[in-house]
């Protein structure tokens, strides 16, 4: 039978301490016990993983390749896929696309130089000293933003989706 902690004398307590020490070792015994284990498995593993690996990223890069050669489309601001032998493959452009420097040799500091010089402070966000995308990419035309080190980035992205069965874990 369990004593309420608040009847507990001095000796209760300690009894309690050493009872949590002696489990508290336990539990890290036996986590360690279990790591080791979950260890042996993944090192001998890993090499198969590893070669399915590599085999799955070089079957996607080529099927991309053949996507953006025989079957893509100039189509942006959309998907565009189609269905084959158990999967979707296609591009994925963005609805919203990202203002980008040019260039490596434009860094962002550099474009808001080149902001401040032609458009003064009309581009920078009031709270903090940085520009205003949003209002950069509403008021300005690509040519404008070419002048000043940017540019839309609205590269699709392939994707690959695969129809997996369901099955049971081997």
């Amino acid at each position: 039978m369990e004593l309420a902690a608040e009847t507990w004398k001095p000796a209760d307590c300690e009894h309690a301490i050493r009872f949590l020490q002696k489990s508290t070792l336990q539990l890290a015994s036996l986590a360690a016990d279990r790591d080791l284990e979950i260890s042996k498995i993944a090192i001998k593993h890993a090499p198969a993983i590893d070669r399915e690996s590599e085999k799955i990223a070089l079957l996607e890069r080529q099927i991309e390749a053949y996507y953006r050669k025989t079957l893509s489309g100039n189509s942006t601001g959309k998907t565009v896929s189609c269905r084959m032998g158990g999967c979707t493959i296609g591009m994925r452009y963005a609805t919203n696309p990202a203002l980008v420097p040019i260039d490596d040799k434009w860094t962002w500091e550099r474009v808001t130089e080149t902001v401040m010089k032609f458009y003064r402070r009309r581009f920078l966000l009031r709270q903090l000293p940085c520009l205003d995308k949003v209002k950069l990419k509403r008021s300005l035309k690509p040519d404008q933003l070419r002048k000043i080190g940017l540019k839309l980035d609205d590269t699709g992205k392939f994707f690959l989706d695969l129809d997996l069965p369901m099955t049971e874990a081997a």
